[in-house]
C-alpha cells in the first residue's frame, strides 16, 4: 500500500508471476493535474520494482464525490486530457495502471473503472450499485453501469468492482461465473465507527461465496466533511489476510 511514499507489493505465483502495487493515496477535488502528478510519482516509485500493475483508489483522477463539477464542460474535458496523459504513460513505462474517473456518455455520466496498459485502453467498468444515502448522492449524478466479465491481462482474469458493488453477492458471483481468478475493488470509503470491521466482514461473505482471492484499495485523506481512513487489505482465497 502506498501513504506517499510506502509500498508494499503484494505477489501471486498463480500461472505466471504478477505484481500489483496498491496505491492508498489522497485526491484532490478538481485538481486533475494534480492527480496525474500522484500517479506519475508512484509509477516512478514502483517501475523498478517490475510491478506489472498499480492500481489507485475510486474517483481517483477527479476526486470524490465531484459532485456537479461533472456538469462543467471545461472539467470533463480536462478529465478526458488526463485519461489520455495516463494512457501513453503506461506505454512510456511498461505497466499497466487501474484508476477510477468518472466517465460521459451522451448525456449518461458513469462513476468509471479504467484499466490501461501498453498504450491503450484495456477496460472499462462502470459502478453498478450507486448508493445515495448518509454523505453519498450517487444517484442524481452517475447512471447505472452493466455486468461484465474479468479483464485478462498477462494470462490473468481479473474482475474489477467499484466500491459499493463489493457490498453485494451478484456483482461478485457474476465475476465468478465469468471466470474470474481474482477481485480487486477501489474505494472511496468514507470513516466512520466500526467501519473498518465491517468492511472486513463484508470482504470474507464475499470470499466464502466466491473462493476467491480479493484486493480491498481504499482512498486516504479527506474532502470538506468526509474522512477516508484507507485502511488497504488483502484477503486470499482461505480469508487469511495478505
Amino acid at each position: 500500500f502506498c501513504t506517499r511514499n510506502r509500498l508494499n507489493i503484494m505477489t501471486s505465483k498463480n500461472k505466471n508471476l504478477l505484481r500489483i502495487a496498491l496505491a492508498q493515496c489522497n485526491s484532490y477535488l478538481g485538481d486533475v493535474n494534480k492527480n496525474i502528478e500522484t500517479i506519475e510519482d508512484v509509477v516512478n516509485q514502483v517501475i523498478n520494482k517490475k510491478i506489472d500493475i498499480v492500481v489507485f483508489p475510486e474517483m481517483f483522477l477527479s476526486g470524490y464525490p465531484p459532485d456537479d463539477l461533472i456538469l462543467r464542460i471545461d472539467f470533463m474535458r480536462k478529465i478526458k486530457e488526463g485519461i489520455s496523459k495516463i494512457i501513453k504513460l503506461t506505454k512510456e513505462k511498461n505497466i499497466g495502471i487501474v484508476f477510477g474517473a468518472p466517465f460521459q456518455d451522451n448525456e449518461n455520466f458513469f462513476n468509471s473503472l479504467f484499466f490501461v496498459a501498453d498504450g491503450k485502453l484495456i477496460g472499462r467498468r462502470d459502478k453498478i450499485n450507486l448508493p445515495n444515502y448518509g454523505v453519498f448522492d450517487d444517484k442524481r449524478h452517475f447512471t447505472v453501469g452493466n455486468s461484465q466479465g474479468p479483464i485478462v491481462f498477462k494470462n490473468f482474469k481479473i474482475g474489477f468492482l467499484v466500491c459499493e458493488d463489493l457490498w453485494t453477492e451478484d456483482t461478485c458471483e457474476t465475476l465468478l461465473e465469468t471466470g474470474s481468478e481474482i477481485i480487486i475493488s477501489i474505494n472511496a470509503s468514507p470513516f466512520e465507527i466500526d467501519k473498518i470491521d465491517k468492511r472486513m466482514s463484508t470482504v470474507v461473505s464475499r470470499i466464502l461465496e466466491t473462493k476467491l482471492p480479493i484486493i480491498y484499495l481504499n482512498m486516504i485523506g479527506g474532502q470538506d466533511e468526509i474522512v477516508f481512513d484507507g485502511g488497504s487489505f488483502v484477503l486470499d482465497q482461505n480469508c487469511k489476510l495478505i
